[in-house]
């Protein structure tokens, strides 16, 4: 059985890399926040903020904040 090498050579690879770049891939990874931030934005979370506003303009404090550690606790939930 013959022992041969098998692949670039470290020339060709130092060659290659200068060439195109290393070989990885980008962070494509979504920050904490405007993950949190996204879960807000959605169209029942925007319906539901607009509640919540309503419901403190009419003085409804309770329910008002119910609402809001509802969609907290959906936000929570979603992450």
């Amino acid at each position: 059985m013959k022992n041969s090498v098998v692949g670039l050579s470290s020339v060709e690879a130092q060659r290659i890399r200068a060439q195109v770049g290393p070989n990885a891939t980008p962070d494509v990874a979504i920050h904490p926040v405007r993950l949190v931030l996204g879960k807000f934005m959605a169209p029942v979370s925007v319906l539901l903020e607009i509640a919540i506003v309503l419901e403190l303009a009419l003085g409804e404090y309770v329910q008002g904040s119910i609402i809001a550690a509802l969609l907290v606790f959906n936000t929570a939930l979603g992450l």
